[in-house]
């Protein structure tokens, strides 16, 4: 494929810089994809704007039909991330579908995620994009998919290819836009631009010498892949004079048909054909609005690419030709749209289920919320003071925000979700005509549909409808929801959960050896993706060779020694327990621990219907099918209850839980999970008995309203790994003895509790030798240098937080004592607001290992020590709103060396720091640089902020003069 002026870089380019490799069964290193932030100029203005390694549209990829793919993505930006290959079907890869609480937690910034997955029986054309709030605006890219190494087109070979792209473009921050919506109730800003491989066109304002050029010769005939990569908008597509083929749609080949115009809706691809037949000549491609919807606004402008003959006439000197332009349809040419959209034929007969297993009727639509009780008008600006909302047979779906969908599906992680998606909408109507008011206020919640593996489902939405028949024959959780990105953010999505269940792989020649256990790394991968929700599972291979997985060893062994199987086979796979297969729907809940929950129920005060499932009915009998309870798949017993207000983030529609918590509680002995985080328990003291629940492992109770002593019978829960109790600033603890009793414990925070009288506070913490973080937020009593206990033993703490002091103190010593305690050596420390006074010791000198140090809102003087600057590891260091007072040019010396390449956050704004403005050039990493209030003064010099990645820069409040040269 010929390279076109500004074209996105084709697999040459994403094979060095997106970190994609493939993997024929075989073992390859894997690079990243590093999602930053990038400046972007676009109509006139410059954006620091979140592309893939810096590029916009981010790189394309080209694979065969069957190749294995891994990429490592790496969060470099500020925002939470996840990366969906749209249209990919997943085949046992759930995990690497990508959607934001859905299939994974989003990739929090500075973390990574891997995403393996295989291409198979797919070929066209599909995309990737990111799949967290509107970072898809700028962070996707084209995904092609050819057929197999001998395989060809099922038409003539063309004789070049290009990916088209269309996409929006706001002349703001994207995530900025959707949270003004969030914020008001009201539509979001519609886009600025749109554009055709991340290109406005000449129709726009300091465009021109940017557009897209597709070049052609005269008489070929070339391949076009387009997609829609808008967030928002369907969208018109031709080229000026010339007819288009199509060929595909959505990575599956279709019948053959002509056509002069394209419509396309969000995420959909179309591959069309194009034969340069017309008089040599530059010819506008161009893009624009189908928008049927009356009086809804939307960006009402056209985007170009230019179809280039190289045999076209150059202009005379000093003139220019301008291309032919395309007719377009009217924005609301449904007429137009609808002749395109049901052309569409297969180019073979395809099966369909007869045998109908579910038959859903889903009704899709938009709604009103009221404004809610005590809200500013600010935050209600929908029609007539309301707020927008969307639904799927009146359920607006809410993401849940502590795990996805899919880890608590197969880790049985109670009240994340709950399986009584309705089948039929509430509630009969015309459903072509006006919606009945009672409808327009959905029930906000997150509902998943489920299926059984190998079930048949037949939908029928309505009002534009169409029928859908499918086999759920994909274990996992997949997330079915409206392709406007504004409309999944009002809650027009839901999601089926297939179960585990009995099926039929094909499998390409493998040998499995002939020793007694095997573990070749690609295979023993391949098949653990199929063992995951089991502690072992049978594979029964059509060549008479059987092997078992022990997980708790991590090893297939075969049954049969000496066995080799070299085949091209059908392997039956038990997905799931092998012994229990199915048992889902027969686990019933021991009727002494159901009567426990009924209990625990009667004593709280639920106002908002949370616990509705714990009902005292046949119909409920099953209790570990109660929202927020989950049962062990064996014994049945209660082992989780997950109580926290899911909700608690969301100040209009919080749901907090009151009352009193019952002693029932006891009645539940094999309970590992308790969370009642967030609810409101009106100043009560934490419940004394919650300490002989011996078997919990993780205890949550974050801003419950508790108040009164910790009881230090919580010390008796020594198999606990997590314990939570920040932010009940009525609790207290005078002696912190009872902490030393957890010597399992990994994670504690006590932070905001009133520990100011807890002088013994160090002593009981170095007795928790397998702690890696430890929070202790709020004010703590200082301690004396002759108190400081001797370091008996380690830990592998990594994180440290001794912020937020309301007294001054100086914590140098403790500090050091921190990290002769941690084995592993201390990754984050923060001292913020200590009121810490003096210079910066060498406490923190030989600590290689830091990578975030937050010494801000201190009154710490003179300047940063020199041994900074040997810092290999850090990634932010925070010294804003100190007594710095060094030339600045000092404190850039000082900060000389390894930590130059690694620095990505730099915060020294509110200080006395003075002098030129440095040369900051060399810290190539940067991503924010805060100097704001401070005495610097003369001109910026060209290069100094020659920062690539740079998303934030704040330089206010100082003397500083001339404009602000990169």
């Amino acid at each position: 494929m010929e390279a076109y002026r500004n074209s996105s870089n084709t697999f040459c380019s994403f094979f060095v810089f997106f970190g994609l490799l493939f993997l024929f069964m075989s073992t390859m290193p894997i690079t990243n994809a590093k999602v930053q932030a990038t400046p972007v100029k676009r109509l006139c203005k410059t954006h620091s704007t979140i592309t893939v390694n810096g590029m916009y549209p981010g790189p394309t990829l080209e694979v065969n039909n069957g190749d294995t793919l891994v990429v490592n993505v790496v969060n470099r930006a500020r925002y939470n991330v996840t990366i969906h290959w749209h249209g990919v079907r997943q085949i046992r890869t759930g995990w690497s579908d990508g959607p934001e609480f859905v299939t994974q937690c989003p990739i929090r910034p500075g973390g990574s995620y891997t995403y393996r997955f295989t291409i198979q029986g797919q070929e066209g054309t599909l995309w990737w994009h990111a799949h967290s709030s509107w970072l898809r605006a700028t962070v996707y890219g084209a995904l092609i998919i050819h057929p197999k190494e001998g395989d060809s087109y099922p038409f003539p070979k063309p004789k070049r290819e290009a990916a088209l792209l269309l996409g929006e473009w706001w002349n703001a921050d994207p995530i900025d836009v959707v949270r003004q919506a969030t914020r008001t109730g009201a539509a979001p800003n519609v886009s600025d631009a749109y554009t055709i491989n991340g290109q406005p066109g000449d129709l726009y304002n300091c465009s021109s010498t940017d557009t897209i050029i597709v070049p052609v010769d005269s008489g070929e005939t070339n391949l076009l892949r387009v997609v829609n990569s808008a967030l928002n908008q369907q969208l018109f597509f031709k080229v000026a004079n010339h007819k288009l083929t199509v060929v595909g749609a959505d990575a599956s080949y279709v019948k053959p048909f002509t056509t002069s115009v394209l419509m396309l809706g969000p995420g959909q691809t179309t591959d069309v054909l194009i034969t340069a037949d017309q008089p040599p000549a530059r010819y506008y491609i161009a893009a624009r609005a189908y928008a049927s919807a009356q009086g809804a606004p939307f960006d009402n402008t056209t985007t170009t690419a230019i179809l280039e003959y190289k045999s076209a006439p150059c202009p005379a000197k000093g003139a220019t030709i301008k291309p032919v332009m395309p007719t377009m349809p009217a924005f609301n040419d449904t007429a137009t749209a609808t002749s395109f959209t049901t052309s569409f034929r297969s180019p073979r007969q395809v099966p369909v289920p007869t045998n109908i297993d579910h038959n859903l009727f889903f009704t899709v639509g938009l709604g009103l919320n009221n404004c809610p009780p005590g809200a500013s008008r600010s935050s209600c600006q929908g029609p007539n003071g309301t707020r927008f909302t969307a639904s799927m047979n009146n359920v607006s779906f809410v993401l849940p925000s502590n795990f996805s969908l899919l880890q608590a599906h197969q880790q049985g992680i109670p009240g994340v979700f709950t399986r009584d998606f309705p089948a039929n909408p509430p509630v009969k109507f015309d459903y072509t005509g006006n919606v009945s008011r009672a409808l327009w206020q959905p029930v906000p919640g997150t509902k998943l549909y489920p299926l059984k593996y190998g079930e048949t489902v037949q939908q029928v939405p309505v009002g534009g409808w169409t029928v859908i028949r499918f086999v759920a024959d994909n274990p996992g959780v997949w997330l079915m929801h409206c392709h406007l990105d504004v409309h999944i953010g009002w809650g027009l999505a839901t999601a089926f959960l297939v179960e585990n269940g009995v099926g039929i792989l094909n499998l390409d020649l493998i040998d499995l050896g002939n020793s007694t256990g095997f573990g070749p790394p690609e295979i023993t991968t391949l098949l653990f993706n199929w063992a995951y929700n089991g502690s072992y599972i049978h594979l029964n291979f059509s060549a008479s060779f059987h092997l078992t997985y022990d997980r708790s060893n991590e090893l297939f062994s075969p049954s049969s020694h000496g066995s080799t199987c070299d085949f091209t086979c059908k392997l039956e796979v038990i997905l799931g327990h092998s012994s229990q297969v199915n048992n889902t729907n027969r686990i019933r809940c021991l009727e002494v621990e159901r009567r426990a929950l009924l209990k625990i129920k009667h004593e709280l005060v639920d106002s908002h219907g949370r616990l509705s499932s714990w009902a005292d009915d046949e119909n409920a009998w099953d209790c570990c099918k109660w929202r927020g309870v989950h049962c062990h798949n064996r014994t049945n017993h209660v082992t989780r209850v997950d109580l926290h207000d899911p909700l608690a983030g969301d100040y209009y529609n919080r749901s907090p839980l009151r009352g009193k918590i019952s002693t029932s509680l006891l009645e539940l002995q094999h309970l590992r999970y308790l969370d009642l985080s967030f609810n409101d328990f009106e100043y009560a003291p934490i419940p004394e008995f919650i300490g002989s629940l011996t078997n919990l492992r993780y205890l949550k109770l974050a801003l419950a309203h508790f108040s009164g002593p910790i009881p230090h019978h919580l010390g008796n829960l020594s198999k606990l790994l997590y314990l939570d109790l920040r932010n009940n600033y009525y609790c207290n603890s005078e002696n912190l003895d009872w902490i030393s009793g957890l010597g399992s414990l990994e994670y504690i925070d006590l932070s905001f509790t009133n520990l100011s009288k807890a002088y013994n506070w160090l002593q009981a913490v170095s007795k928790l030798t397998s702690i890696k973080e430890l929070y202790l937020r709020g004010d703590l009593p200082e301690i004396p240098l002759s108190l400081i206990p001797e370091i008996n033993g380690s830990s592998p703490l990594g994180i440290l937080d001794l912020s937020w002091k309301s007294q001054p103190w100086t914590p140098w010593m403790l500090i050091r004592w921190f990290s002769n305690f941690s084995s592993t050596g201390l990754t984050y420390i923060s001292l913020y607001r200590n009121g810490i006074p003096g210079p910066i010791p060498d406490v923190f000198e030989n600590m290689i290992s830091l990578a975030y140090l937050d010494l801000g809102i201190n009154d710490l003087q003179g300047g940063i020590p020199k041994y900074f600057g040997n810092f290999s590891s850090l990634i932010g260091l925070y010294l804003d709103e100190n007594n710095l007072t060094r030339d600045i040019s000092d404190l850039m010396l000082n900060l000389s060396g390894p930590i130059e390449k690694k620095l990505e956050y730099l915060y020294l704004g509110g200080n006395n720091i003075s002098g030129l403005f440095p040369n900051m050039s060399k810290f190539s990493s940067l991503l924010e640089l805060k100097l704001q209030e401070n005495q610097l003064n003369g001109s910026i010099r060209e290069g100094y902020l020659r920062l690539h990645h740079l998303v934030s820069l704040d330089l206010s409040s100082n003397q500083l003069t001339g404009p602000i040269l990169s």
